[in-house]
């Protein structure tokens, strides 16, 4: 991660600690990595193992959001797409997650739900057991 974004990401986590929305920066000691130039789709990239994940999870056991995890590493749904779905959007009997909102911040800092940016994040996703048990990982 270039300095400048884990900058404004920690800026960002410390004022989730401020404001007591979490009661620690998860990036406290996050080091930034040295930006070579590369665009993303030039770069490797690999999902996390199930060692990382489940440690990951373990380091966010005491937090609020501890529970939202496993889902968004089981469907690779983004935050703000995980925050507007509501029950009507789980098909249980298909099983997949129809994603046609995400949620999103305003400047005054007011969340509102609103359809997606783009064509392709209205989509459905498939439940696997990962989400179905939600301590599967």
């Amino acid at each position: 991660m270039p300095k400048k974004t884990l900058g404004a990401l920690k800026s960002m986590l410390n004022s989730a600690v401020g404001d007591g929305i979490i009661t620690r920066s998860p990036a406290v000691g996050v080091k930034p990595l040295k930006d070579d130039g590369k665009k993303a789709s030039e770069t490797y990239h690999r999902a996390l193992t199930v060692e990382e994940q489940t440690l990951f999870v373990e380091l966010l056991r005491p937090e609020w959001y501890y529970e939202l995890i496993p889902l968004l590493f089981c469907t690779g749904m983004r935050v703000g797409e995980a925050a507007a779905i509501t029950w009507k959007d789980v098909d249980y009997i298909n099983n997949v997650i129809h994603i046609s909102s995400t949620q999103s911040r305003t400047e005054g800092g007011k969340h509102t739900v609103g359809t997606p940016e783009s064509r392709t994040s209205d989509r459905d996703i498939p439940m696997n057991s990962g989400i179905l048990s939600p301590h599967a990982i």
